[in-house]
């Protein structure tokens, strides 16, 4: 007699624990990039008035003296981080308004742009490519100044004429472009950001990118690409990734028809091909109220979004499909350490080796007499290992014919899920013990797969496909 079983299981994700990486209480700190080498994490931070790169183990832990860069021009950060073929390449606006380069296994820094009578220059992101390296800054005036990009090569150095992105329009003191982001993938670069438009009635917040192509002479522009299908009340920095087939940007929209003075702020995405064609709806991602300052990374499965919830203090994470679907549910970051009085979380994520890193900055908010954020009385940065999303249940394996094979012997076959292994387990008793017979990895795209089991066939024997 012949028995068919089919069984899968599956562990769920856990959380790590959080781990100090700069927390003088002397000192304002801001980490505003983090990259691999290996075992080592490189770390851009902003301490008091100047921009180091600090080079440490994965719980946190100096390997070495920090590289230092340079005095740092006033808050937001401007600088940004990005790996080379070896080393990391480091780029920051120093207070002059001009924009300095080092790579960490060189001796000393190099000096990319100089803004002359316009200045300063603003770095706002690099990203590190096939192609080479995008340079993204925007000036002169940090907030409604055009935005630029510039190739570099795999030393650092520029090729090519820096491009105009975008030339903001400004109505009044409030347009401009928010923090923009800039992520490479499929061979291309994209820049995102949100902006504002006093000449929009009521919502006057829109999310829009530019896809970007490295040519022989330097980088190509294409045009600004709108993603948001409606305007939104409010804005703030926005995220982005890539994974492996479109880019995801993620943004804070604000419905502009929710009571008057409330600010929603939700967390909505849209996706970008690499031929600068924008995909999909615009998806609400997260839907409570006053979630903000999102990050965002792709582990080859799944995205993960992790975002600050204002109201209730706490720090969230989820991992995403590639069509914006939820995979589990959200999870909470625990024993995060606040200082007394208002604070807000401004974070970022790396993949790498298995594990997502989360830089969580812990700033301690100062306001006006109007109640907006006038600055920051103090910050502190923490990190967190959190795991890769786990894989999909696979689909039972189902046997569909069994064969008998001279002179002995017997021969599966079956379906399951494309790609997933399953394990043969065969025993005499459906009661056990189980011995493991082989395995099988079911085709694309109708999961067929075929087993054959030579031993002469006893007159009783059961048969199943285990799936770890």
């Amino acid at each position: 007699m012949l028995a068919l079983a089919a069984l899968c299981s599956g562990e769920p994700a856990r959380s790590q624990a959080v781990f100090p990486l700069a927390t003088d209480p002397a000192g304002f700190e801001f980490a505003f990039g983090a990259h691999f080498e290996g075992n080592r994490v490189d770390l851009l931070q902003y301490t008091g008035d100047r921009w180091h790169v600090r080079f440490l183990t994965r719980d946190g832990s100096p390997l070495a003296p920090p590289m230092e860069l340079g005095p740092a021009a006033v808050l937001p950060p401007a600088a940004a981080v990005a790996p080379l073929a070896q080393g990391v390449l480091a780029v920051w606006t120093g207070n002059d308004g001009s924009i300095y380069a080092r790579v960490s296994e060189g001796n000393s820094s190099s000096t990319l742009l100089v803004p002359g009578w316009a200045g300063p220059w603003h770095v706002r992101g690099l990203a590190a490519g096939k192609a080479g390296l995008v340079l993204v800054w925007q000036g002169p005036d940090a907030w409604s100044g055009p935005l630029y990009a510039l190739l570099l090569d795999s030393n650092g150095q520029p090729r090519g004429e820096p491009v105009r992105l975008i030339q903001p329009p400004v109505g009044n003191e409030f347009d401009g472009i928010e923090m923009p982001v800039v992520i490479a993938g499929g061979g291309k670069f994209l820049v995102a950001w949100q902006r504002h438009d006093s000449r929009l009635p009521d919502a006057r917040n829109l999310t829009e990118a530019v896809m970007l192509t490295a040519g022989p002479n330097g980088v190509l522009a294409g045009p600004v690409l709108t993603l948001s299908e409606r305007p939104s009340a409010d804005h703030n920095p926005v995220a982005a990734d890539f994974d492996g087939e479109r880019f995801l940007v993620v943004w804070n929209h604000s419905d502009p028809a929710s009571q008057p003075g409330r600010k929603v702020l939700q967390l909505h995405g849209r996706w970008v091909s690499p031929e600068g064609e924008v995909t999909g709806a615009q998806t609400v991602l997260v839907g409570e109220d006053t979630s903000h300052f999102p990050a965002l990374a792709w582990d080859g499965r799944a995205h993960l979004l992790l975002w600050h919830h204002q109201q209730s203090g706490e720090v969230h994470w989820q991992y995403f499909r590639r069509d914006g679907s939820p995979r589990g549910a959200m999870q909470t970051l625990q024993n995060l350490p606040r200082p007394a009085g208002p604070s807000t979380v401004f974070g970022g994520v790396r993949y790498a080796d298995g594990q997502f890193l989360a830089v969580l900055n812990v700033l301690g908010l100062e306001f006006d007499e109007h109640g907006d954020i006038a600055g920051f009385n103090s910050g502190d940065v923490f990190g967190v290992w959190l795991p890769a999303s786990p894989p999909d249940a696979a689909a039972p394996a189902r046997f569909q014919q069994v064969r008998r094979k001279a002179p002995s012997g017997i021969e599966l076959h079956g379906t399951g899920s494309p790609g997933v292994s399953y394990r043969i387990e065969i025993a005499s008793d459906p009661a056990g013990p189980w011995a493991t017979a082989g395995s099988v990895v079911p085709a694309a795209p109708e999961g067929d797969f075929v087993f054959s089991d030579p031993d002469p066939v006893p007159s009783r024997r059961f048969y199943r496909a285990v799936s770890p």
